[in-house]
């Protein structure tokens, strides 16, 4: 655990590039690391990402890390996420819709936003829902869909 109380895979890092970087030469796997780096991804996806074994991303990262090319972002800056409560409710609404395939329309979904559910930021929440309701169709399923996830995103704001 950090001092914040999150598990260090779950941290976010955005780079930090900047004119007291000195002579620093870069290697391949800083590069790929730094490819990963947006703010966004957590270091466990960094880490998947960039396809380097632990110890070499480990040797990379804590360069780039001493070095100050990346920092972490601060948890206010990256602003609230939704819970998984939000998720688990969504993806209910949808059963009754989409049946039982409604589960793998909500992940590929967040996967083709560029996010993940345990890192999804609250500001994309209403962007999500009407990307979702799109594929509900029409009628009071949707409307019922559209008023019940409004409803909790009003709520984490």
């Amino acid at each position: 655990m950090s001092e914040s109380g999150k598990e260090s895979g779950s941290l976010v890092f955005e780079r930090n590039i900047n004119m007291e970087m000195g002579d620093t030469v870069f290697t391949p796997h800083m590069l790929k690391i730094l490819a990963q780096v947006n703010g966004r991804n957590t270091l466990r996806d960094i880490a998947v990402k960039s396809g380097l074994t632990n110890a070499d991303f480990k040797n990379a990262f804590n360069l780039l890390y001493q070095k100050r090319l990346i920092v972490q972002v601060d948890q206010a800056k990256q602003g609230p996420v939704l819970q998984r409560s939000f998720f688990v409710t969504m993806n209910t609404m949808m059963a009754e819709s989409l049946g039982p395939i409604s589960s793998k329309v909500l992940s590929k979904t967040i996967t083709e936003m560029g996010e993940r559910p345990d890192n999804f930021p609250a500001s994309r929440g209403y962007e999500l829902v009407k990307l979702i309701a799109g594929k509900i169709g029409s009628g009071g399923d949707k409307t019922a869909f559209i008023k019940e996830m409004a409803s909790l995103l009003n709520e984490t704001r």
